[in-house]
């Protein structure tokens, strides 16, 4: 903290008065920029641990110019108008405020050339994670993407905290690949590839991968950026598997091609909740168990001749994969987004959006639609498969409310209804000619109705 002498001039009688106030530093990240109208915006961050409404003082000290130009703001952003600015003469550029009984803040000064004084595009979708001891930061670079960026860190909760700049350098010597397969219950660390391109093949198996890449150079190596191998599907699977729901075990069977060394056979709900085993008996049966109901569980079984744990990602190939409830039960909810389309007199296009796996607890069969009118007779319903998500409503009495509800089913039954969802069909098909209706008014009234001629067209219009 240090101590500032400020003078200010008594106009009435010439007297100089010293004014001792507390001053302490303030870095507010200070940027100026030139907008296309040549003003000059200035931005900074707010006063930490200050009142809701604070004024800002901003100054600027032309070069080799005496006079000092200072400006107000209630805000932390300020636009100075283009008669205030010398273009061409380099400024110096700094914040203050007075926020306390006799203390003051007063920010870093910066050298601006407003001429020069380009706005830099901030980048986009800033995420921060940690792994281990690593704080890993990835963004989106603004398009061109050709102008140097610099990331600096300080602790959150301390505001007298130094910012620390992390040193970059664009001189990449190679990457490292790292393939994670998931799960991998052995202990062996994953893959671990180097190379100098920017591109690899890996031949993977259909279990779930995650790929960790990170450059390096003479100064070390850089954070890793993380790739999600997403989930493919295929029909060409060289065998099947089959599944016995037995209570909370299930057994899976299956008739191998071949017979290799060992199988490893991955299940669970998700990537995120995956359980690896590794069968090296050749019967081509066997039992898991803790399933719980109304969860949809996926097992895959690979085959592979090398039962290594560090030779699984370059051996293994999928032998099938197949999905399963060990008990199913109704939908909890309707499809969403019901709406009705293409209203005419005697029919309606109902459309709506498949309901979300995770609330349909079994297998979906398909949805069941059915309708009443304004005297409440409703009508029989209309069984659909569960790829549909739209129908047409035909046989619809013309100027007619009607209610349309959608169920969906599985095995287990049916699940509930979407809220009744309204609809009228006109009296009329379309709107009217407007010179036909014109002209039938004039012969309501007893005039002689004639067809309009080309000028009577643009009178009308």
């Amino acid at each position: 903290m240090v101590i500032t002498i400020f003078f200010t001039e008594k106009m009435k009688n010439s007297l100089l008065a010293a004014i001792f106030l507390l001053v302490r530093d303030w870095d507010n990240e200070l940027a100026c920029y030139k907008e296309l109208s040549e003003d000059l915006t200035c931005t900074w961050l707010p006063l930490p641990s200050a009142a809701n409404t604070v004024n800002y003082t901003v100054y600027l000290k032309w070069n080799k110019i005496r006079k000092l130009f200072q400006q107000n703001t209630s805000s932390p952003s300020i636009t100075i108008e283009r008669k205030n600015l010398y273009i061409e003469r380099f400024a110096s550029i700094w914040i203050a405020v007075n926020y306390a009984h006799h203390t003051c803040a007063k920010g870093k000064n910066i050298s601006v050339l407003p001429s020069k004084a380009g706005k830099c595009l901030s980048p986009s979708n800033i995420n921060a994670y940690q792994i281990t001891n690593q704080l890993i930061i990835k963004w989106d670079l603004p398009t061109p993407a050709n102008t140097p960026y610099e990331v600096r860190y300080r602790e959150a909760l301390t505001e007298s905290a130094p910012w620390t700049l992390v040193a970059q350098s664009e001189n990449v010597l190679g990457y490292v690949v790292n393939v994670e397969r998931i799960p991998n219950s052995c202990s062996h660390p994953p893959n671990h590839i180097s190379l100098k391109d920017r591109k690899i093949l890996v031949n993977l198996s259909m279990a779930y991968y995650r790929v960790n890449i990170s450059a390096y150079n003479e100064a070390g190596e850089s954070p890793q950026a993380i790739y999600n191998v997403p989930e493919f599907f295929a029909t060409d699977l060289p065998g099947q598997i089959h599944v016995k729901s037995q209570g909370t075990n299930a057994v899976i069977t299956w008739t191998p091609k071949y017979n290799p060394k060992c199988f490893v056979v991955d299940w669970g709900t998700g990537k995120e909740d995956m359980h690896m085993k590794i069968i090296t008996t050749t019967t081509g049966n066997f039992t898991l168990g803790n399933f719980q109901p109304y969860k949809l569980y996926k097992i895959m079984i690979h085959a592979s001749d090398v039962c290594q744990c560090e030779s699984f990602m370059r051996h293994e190939k999928t032998f099938g994969v197949i999905h399963f409830y060990s008990a199913e039960g109704v939908p909890r909810t309707g499809p969403a987004n019901v709406t009705v389309l293409n209203i005419t007199k005697y029919s309606a296009l109902v459309k709506w959006t498949e309901i979300a796996a995770a609330d349909r607890l079994g297998f979906l069969q398909g949805y069941r639609i059915s309708y009443t009118d304004s005297s409440m007779k409703k009508s029989p319903a209309v069984t659909l498969n569960s790829s549909t998500t739209s129908y047409h409503l035909t046989g619809l009495k013309e100027k007619t409310t009607y209610r349309v509800q959608i169920s969906g089913f599985t095995n287990a039954g049916e699940g509930p209804l979407t809220l009744s969802q309204p609809f009228s069909t006109p009296k009329y098909e379309g709107p009217s000619d407007p010179l036909i209706s014109i002209a039938f008014l004039m012969c309501k009234k007893g005039w002689k109705a004639k067809h309009p001629s080309s000028q009577d067209q643009q009178e009308i219009h």
